[in-house]
């Protein structure tokens, strides 16, 4: 029988859980991977992937975690790519495409993959995938600190940070924070560090202002990382927005994608959280 695609919704956590376990993963467990799908806030747009099935069995899933951004009061739909396997007794039917061009089909999302396998970039950028990054800058614990404070108040986080992005990811391995110094305020959210190729480090997954970060991350970046002399912040450049945080500047390890909807988003705005990383408690890279 031809595999049928249709979208897969939270119903289908559990069997798509256990599909990627036995097939794609051994090492993840399947309530995981069920995560992908599995998820508490209200995504936009109203699906969680793209699942193939012949003779009522998953043979294929290809995941998309959908949030909504809400910018000067609207909504904006965004999907972040995850898990992509096809069962070996199925392939020869080009079901990764296909799952994949039904997603992007969707005009108005804003489609995010920020690690993409070698194999996968051809397909990616047949279906109007573009390099949404390709450095970031580089910053470190034994640094000289600087007139900067740290707060982790939840007033003034609330304040500067959606309410709804600080709710959707409690629970989650992120630290928001606010920097203060005489000239303003800026919000971030950090992951909790992680073990990459390089040594361990801290990613920056969020942003409230991008000429704030850029002033104060330099000299914050002490304070975050404890002196840490093994430990590194890292932040991709475009959370900048042209502004200059100083720090190193270096090729990123992995390629980061994007498919912009009709009405982009500015991409400072385009950012690592409401993804499989967060969800499965996967390193950055």
């Amino acid at each position: 029988m031809t595999p049928q695609i249709r979208p897969a919704t939270r119903a289908d956590a559990a069997a798509v859980g256990a599909f990627l376990h036995a097939h794609m993963n051994g090492k993840i467990a399947p309530e995981v991977f069920a995560r992908i799908l599995d998820y508490g806030w209200e995504g936009a747009p109203g699906h969680r992937g793209m699942l193939a099935q012949a003779d009522g069995a998953i043979v294929g899933y290809h995941g998309s975690v959908g949030s909504a951004r809400w910018i000067d009061g609207l909504a904006r739909p965004c999907g972040s790519f995850s898990s992509l396997y096809v069962h070996k007794s199925a392939r020869g039917h080009n079901l990764g495409e296909e799952m994949m061009r039904a997603l992007v089909g969707m005009t108005n999302v804003t489609y995010t993959v920020f690690n993409p396998s070698s194999r996968v970039q051809d397909l990616l950028e047949r279906c109007g995938f573009v390099d949404l990054d390709d450095t970031r800058y580089v910053f470190f614990g034994q640094d000289a600190a600087g007139p900067v404070q740290i707060s982790r108040d939840p007033g003034i986080l609330a304040r500067l940070i959606d309410r709804r992005i600080l709710e959707d990811h409690v629970g989650m391995p992120v630290d928001p924070v606010v920097l203060s110094d005489r000239d303003g305020e800026a919000a971030c959210i950090l992951s909790a560090p992680a073990r990459t190729a390089g040594g361990s480090a801290v990613e920056l997954l969020h942003v409230s202002d991008p000429a704030g970060l850029a002033r104060m991350i330099a000299a914050a970046a002490p304070l975050l990382l404890g002196h840490d002399r093994d430990l590194r912040l890292h932040a991709d450049a475009r959370y900048f927005d042209g502004h200059d945080p100083g720090g190193r500047h270096t090729p990123l390890p992995y390629r980061r994608m994007i498919r912009p909807a009709a009405a982009a988003l500015p991409l400072w705005r385009v950012d690592h959280l409401y993804s499989e990383t967060l969800l499965l408690d996967l390193k950055l890279g």
